[in-house]
C-alpha cells in the first residue's frame, strides 16, 4: 500500500499503537516513505530522451533564405532598443514607490505588534540574572538510567510525562511564559516560575534521554493517537492568583501520572528516575502554595 508523502502520519495511526514506537521516525524512516510515491519511470525515461523540435525552413533559393535572415535581424535590433526604456521605466516606477510613506494597507507586516495582554504588562523589567536552583530542586542527586534495555512499551509510558498536555515539555511552556508575565506584577513570583522552569527543562532532557535509551525517539507529541504538542496545552493567564492555582493543580496532575507509570513500569532504574521527580513536584508544590498566602 502507498503512503503519501504529505501523510504519513496518518498512515501510522491506522496501524496498531505499537507500531508508532517500534518504528520510530528517523531521517532514513522518512526517506523511505518519500520513495514510495509512484513514478511513472517509462514516461518519465522518454521525457528525458525526447529529442528537442527542431524547427527546418525550406527556402527555394538563397534570395529568400537572405530575406528571412534581414527580417530575424531587423526584430532582434527592435527587442535590443525596447530594452533600455523598459529598464528606465522600471527604475522610475520603483524609485516611486520607494519615495512613497509606507501605509497600513501597504506594509501590514511592518506595522508595530499590538501585545494582547493589558498594557500596564507591556513593559517588563530586564531579565533576572542565572538563578541558584537548589531551592527548586530536592535536594538528592537523579538516578542513572544508563545501560536499561530496550522496551518501546515502556518508552510510550515515559512518552506522555515528555509531552503529552501533562507533561514536562508543558509545564515548562507554561511557566516560561507566567514567568515572563508576572514579571511587571511580582518580582519573587516571576523568579519562582523561572527557576521552576528551567527544572523542568532539566526533567524534560532526562525523560528524552531515557526514552532514547529505552528505543524511541522523543517527539513533541501530544499522545500516541497522531497529535502533535500544541501550544493550547499553555494556559494564558495574567492574574497572579489564577496563575499559581493552575500550577499546583498541574504538579499534583503530573505527581499523579508519574505514579501511574511507577505501576506500569517493572524496571526499578527508571522507577527510581520517576520516583526522585515527584519529589522535585512536591517542592514546586510547597513554593507555590507560599506564594499563594503571600497575596
Amino acid at each position: 500500500m502507498d503512503i503519501p508523502i504529505n501523510e504519513p502520519e496518518k498512515e501510522l495511526a491506522r496501524q496498531e499503537p505499537i507500531a508508532i514506537v517500534e518504528q520510530p521516525w528517523s531521517r532514513d524512516a522518512v526517506i523511505a516513505v518519500e520513495s514510495t510515491e509512484k513514478v511513472d519511470e517509462p514516461a518519465l525515461q522518454a521525457a528525458v530522451n525526447e529529442p528537442k523540435e527542431e524547427v527546418v525552413v525550406n527556402v527555394a533559393g538563397s534570395d529568400k533564405a537572405e530575406k528571412i535572415d534581414k527580417e530575424e535581424s531587423t526584430k532582434a535590433e527592435s527587442v535590443a532598443s525596447k530594452e533600455p526604456e523598459k529598464e528606465e521605466t522600471e527604475a522610475k516606477a520603483e524609485s516611486s514607490v520607494n519615495s512613497k510613506s509606507p501605509t497600513r494597507e501597504d506594509s501590514p507586516h511592518e506595522q508595530p505588534y499590538e501585545p494582547v495582554i493589558a498594557p500596564d504588562l507591556a513593559s517588563r523589567p530586564p531579565i533576572h540574572k542565572p538563578l541558584p536552583l537548589d531551592k527548586y530542586r530536592y535536594d538528592a542527586p537523579y538516578p542513572d538510567t544508563k545501560g536499561v534495555a530496550r522496551n518501546l512499551a515502556y518508552a510510550k509510558i515515559i512518552q506522555e510525562s515528555f509531552s503529552s498536555p501533562i507533561s514536562e515539555f508543558t509545564a515548562a511552556s507554561q511557566y516560561v511564559f507566567d514567568h515572563l508575565v508576572s514579571g511587571p506584577q511580582n518580582d519573587e513570583i516571576s523568579a519562582a516560575f523561572e527557576g521552576i522552569a528551567i527544572v523542568e527543562m532539566e526533567h524534560l532532557e532526562m525523560l528524552g534521554e531515557l526514552i532514547l535509551e529505552l528505543g524511541a525517539l522523543p517527539f513533541y507529541k501530544g499522545d500516541w493517537r497522531n497529535k502533535f504538542w500544541q501550544g493550547n496545552f499553555v494556559k494564558y493567564n495574567t492574574n497572579l492568583r489564577t496563575m499559581i492555582l493552575c500550577a499546583i493543580s498541574d504538579e499534583k496532575k503530573a505527581i499523579s501520572q508519574y505514579e501511574k507509570s511507577i505501576k506500569m513500569i517493572k524496571d526499578p532504574k527508571i522507577n527510581k528516575l520517576l520516583e526522585r521527580i515527584i519529589l522535585d513536584e512536591e517542592v514546586h508544590i510547597e513554593i507555590f502554595k507560599e506564594l499563594l498566602r503571600k497575596l
